[in-house]
């Protein structure tokens, strides 16, 4: 499945499409398979600046296809997480282990890693809960924005029905973008910190009314309105309104795609993982070939009338705690509660943590670059290498 360059409107009575990650991918009869959902980027400004607004019925429509505009974190329901949390093979190895020692009556140690389990993961789950609920504080937000109808009058909708193609009338000061627009008349000033981090408003002008030149996102970024971004003071010529057309809405916008890097990070290949579990592995291998000498050799004993009145039960179970004492059973407990310790420290800082495996990868950390030492954002100013440093000592 390969995105298209550009976005080509066809009559149709159907529309395949299916949503993974967020994403939505239609088929293209052309193509002959699912690409995916691509904005209003169509070939060149010229086009872009011949926009005069969609119709109530042209909205609706690409509502169905595109979605409602809007950026939505899901909060996993506590069964989600615990199974998550428990299906770790360590944590799976910890309840043979605990079932094994309350079968051999070794019971007050078994109580205490089980009261240590069920307490780091029970506030394990807490916790990320917490943090996903924030993060969704966050990301959403809604407001009530002036569009232009296909006939010439404006009218105000919600931001959740914006859709490519819209013509939107940018407020005066003080309203934060609910999508990628590109600018059409009138200049803006924004603050761009929350996707760049720069400290310094950045001059949005008009993008270019020439048949010749075709949009792109990257060389045209100072003529589209990010959302996320806020719009601190308008200019317009006369009695213009300031405008601008919708580009891309919900997560196929610059904050979408930010939040859904988070949300579904991509599958990386830590070495310092692979090599636990490696470790772990020659561990078993090391518990298994004990195991298995301990059982033959004490059914040796028995058919040599020396531990006489000894079951194959006990005998059993004796050498399956072979593998508890090569393989530490306690070591998910403790892990659990290193991380929970970390998640907290993280938390003064300001910093939330959704995926609290990635803690443990983090620690391994010997270096780490910013291209900008400080981040200033209105008159709160964050260290990067500050907190860095403080949560590592």
């Amino acid at each position: 499945m390969q995105p298209q360059p550009y976005t080509v409107a066809v009559e149709t009575d159907t529309v395949r499409l299916f949503a993974c990650k967020k994403l939505r991918y239609v088929w293209d009869d052309q193509y002959g398979g699912f690409t995916k959902l691509q904005g209003f980027e169509i070939a060149n400004t010229y086009l872009l600046h011949q926009s005069t607004g969609l119709s109530i019925f042209q909205q609706c429509q690409r509502r169905i296809i595109y979605g409602n505009n809007e950026i939505k974190v899901e909060v996993q329901s506590i069964v989600k997480l615990l199974f998550l949390e428990v299906l770790n093979p360590f944590y799976v190895f910890q309840i043979f282990s605990i079932t094994l020692w309350l079968t051999d009556n070794y019971i007050y140690f078994a109580v205490a890693i089980t009261i240590m389990s069920v307490l780091g993961i029970t506030s394990t789950i807490i916790q990320t809960r917490k943090n996903q609920k924030k993060l969704q504080a966050t990301v959403q937000s809604s407001d009530i924005i002036k569009v232009c109808r296909d006939g010439g009058r404006f009218e105000d909708i919600p931001t959740e029905h914006l859709v490519p193609g819209d013509v939107i009338v940018i407020p005066p000061h003080g309203y934060t973008m609910h999508c990628d627009a590109v600018l059409l008349s009138g200049n803006c000033i924004v603050n761009e910190s929350m996707l760049t981090g720069e400290s310094v408003p950045v001059t949005k002008i008009p993008l270019p009314n020439r048949n010749d030149i075709c949009y792109n996102g990257k060389e045209h970024a100072r003529h589209t309105l990010f959302c996320g971004t806020h719009i601190i003071q308008t200019r317009y010529y006369g009695h213009e309104p300031v405008l601008a057309v919708v580009l891309r809405s919900g997560f196929l916008t610059a904050k979408g795609s930010l939040v859904r890097s988070i949300m579904y990070p991509p599958p990386v290949d830590y070495r310092f993982e692979r090599d636990s579990y490696k470790f772990v592995a020659a561990l078993a291998c090391i518990a298994i070939i004990g195991f298995i000498y301990s059982v033959v050799l004490k059914v040796n004993d028995i058919n040599q009338r020396v531990n006489r009145g000894v079951s194959l039960r006990e005998i059993i179970i004796d050498s399956l705690d072979l593998i508890t004492i090569v393989v530490p059973p306690a070591l998910p407990a403790a892990m659990t509660v290193g991380r929970l310790y970390a998640q907290r420290r993280l938390q003064s800082k300001g910093i939330y943590c959704i995926s609290p495996r990635a803690i443990n990868v983090a620690g391994s950390l010997d270096c780490v670059c910013f291209d900008k030492v400080s981040i200033q954002c209105g008159q709160i100013s964050w260290n990067l290498s500050a907190i860095f440093f403080s949560l590592a000592i």
